[in-house]
């Protein structure tokens, strides 16, 4: 950790960068552990991000405002909070704590499908957990809204996991 006045910079591998006084990080070796303590009120903020562009249309590729890719979105919403995850579905997945069972997901988690699209990487689609078992994402058709991950059978047989990226203290 690198503290300059009131900024907390947080350098890995794997590139996931913070800066801010409100977030502290936990770190191994394994990129996977990456996590961060974050406030209710950081938590907030990220879902008021999310729910401001309901409705948001699809965009390929999309970093917002205006239209979003699903890791477009969660990219763009993390930012908000100071947190700079890449953009791509399959990278943001090497970044949290494992959650392997939909019924252990919490508020906050990021969720992974595969094979939503023809794809040369494994992991294909990413969305953050709202109250378990809702989900928001991109709809390629619909844009960003909410599913439920149990009542829907797609998205059901496509979870590959979730991930835990911070603990509220």
């Amino acid at each position: 950790m690198i503290q300059i006045g009131n900024l907390c910079v947080f350098l890995f591998l794997g590139g996931l960068t913070l800066q801010s006084q409100s977030l502290s990080l936990s770190y191994s070796k394994d990129s996977t552990k990456a996590s961060f303590v974050l406030d209710d009120t950081l938590k907030e903020s990220l879902f008021k991000q999310i729910v401001t562009h309901l409705n948001a249309p699809h965009c390929m590729g999309g970093e917002g405002p205006n239209c979003f890719d699903c890791s477009g979105l969660i990219r763009y919403a993390f930012l908000h909070i100071s947190v700079d995850l890449p953009h791509r579905a399959n990278a943001q997945a090497y970044y949290g704590q494992p959650v392997e069972q939909i019924e252990d997901l919490k508020r906050g988690d990021l969720v992974f499908f595969t094979n939503t699209y023809a794809s040369k990487y494994p992991i294909t689609h990413v969305g953050i957990v709202e109250e378990p078992p809702f989900f928001y994402h991109l709809s390629y058709k619909k844009g960003l809204i909410l599913s439920n991950l149990l009542e829907s059978r797609y998205w059901n047989d496509k979870f590959v996991f979730g991930k835990r990226l911070f603990n509220t203290q």
